[in-house]
């Protein structure tokens, strides 16, 4: 205080200006955000649970291999009247695409083997 007075204002003068601008805020300044309470999920609003996947029976083989076994069969030597028994028994489906047809039609399996292929499981 005693310096104040040495600089020529009185001391509560400036005690006051000081408060005055220590209390302003300012011109900017927006009231605060409420902070949002987050919602929790009622049970009426839960997802229902998901429902238990029964267990699937696995396929012999893949729809794109199974015409391997019969190549195999082939070149080991079986007729083409086994291989069509087999064909007509098990009707599953044969999904051949071109490499496969030719690559049957090459080791020796006749044209109504493939047809009865390309028939079977429908």
């Amino acid at each position: 205080m005693k310096r104040l007075r040495r600089a020529g204002a009185p001391a509560s003068v400036l005690l006051l200006l000081s408060a005055c601008l220590a209390d302003r805020r300012p011109a900017t300044s927006q009231p605060p955000m409420p902070t949002p309470t987050p919602r929790v999920a009622t049970p009426s609003q839960a997802p229902p649970p998901a429902a238990a996947v029964p267990p699937q029976p696995t396929p012999a083989s893949t729809p794109s291999r199974r015409y391997l076994e019969i190549l195999k069969l082939k070149q080991s030597g079986v007729s083409d009247e086994v291989l069509l028994e087999k064909i007509r028994a098990e009707n599953l489906p044969y999904t051949l695409n071109t490499t496969e047809i030719l690559e049957l039609r090459q080791a020796g399996v006749s044209e109504e083997v493939v047809e009865a292929m390309l028939r079977s499981g429908r």
